[in-house]
């Protein structure tokens, strides 16, 4: 009965000792370890959060970047000379949508002058109708032609407006005033030139 005794005590305190070795021995060094997991799990989720804040900011910035505020997304008709100086001939591009842009165009396509541009430009929809106001670049190429450059020179800012447009009439004017060149005084709205031959 004593060797029961005996054998059951050796065998209670091994299993204390069994279960007392599966607990943390250094208290202090489970809790530091917790806290640095825990510190190291901030500091990625902080990470994640400023990465993903600066993917915004470049996806942001690189849309705002990509987004021209007057794309050239709107076909226009451009009227130029043709090879004879005697009609015109069409060209499709495509524009921003601005008056500003279609003379751009017509320059670049040697229908107007260097250095011409517009100064002011309105559409009257009801009227059907539309005023530019031109500088003095534009008005010292019309006055300094003969007949035929003057009328292509306004025939190709004209019809190009006015078909873009979809009006029936142009003023045109130079710095505010009337166009007067050594054929004609042009105080009076413009309609669609038609070709010479």
């Amino acid at each position: 009965m004593l060797k029961r005794i005996t054998s059951l005590t050796v065998v209670a305190a091994m299993l204390l000792l069994t279960l007392a070795g599966c607990g943390p021995t250094n208290p202090s060094s489970s809790s530091s370890s917790s806290s640095q997991q825990s510190s190291a799990s901030a500091s990625s989720s902080a990470d994640n959060s400023s990465s993903a804040a600066s993917d915004a900011s470049s996806s942001s910035s690189a849309s705002s970047e990509s987004s021209d505020p007057n794309p050239l997304n709107k076909p226009v008709v451009l009227y130029l000379p043709n090879e004879n100086v005697d009609g015109f001939k069409t060209k499709a591009a495509m524009t921003d949508g601005t008056a500003e842009h279609i003379v751009s165009l017509l320059i670049s396509e040697n229908a107007l002058p260097d250095g011409c541009a517009v100064l002011a430009f309105t559409v009257n929809a009801t009227e059907k109708s539309c005023k530019v106001d031109m500088n003095a670049v534009y008005g010292q190429a019309v006055t300094n032609t003969g007949t035929t450059g003057e009328y292509m020179l306004f025939g190709c800012l004209v019809n190009t407006l006015l078909t873009f447009f979809e009006v029936d009439e142009i003023s045109i004017t130079v710095e505010g005033k009337t166009i007067t060149t050594g054929h004609n005084v042009y105080d009076y709205p413009l309609g669609f030139y038609p070709s010479y031959n």
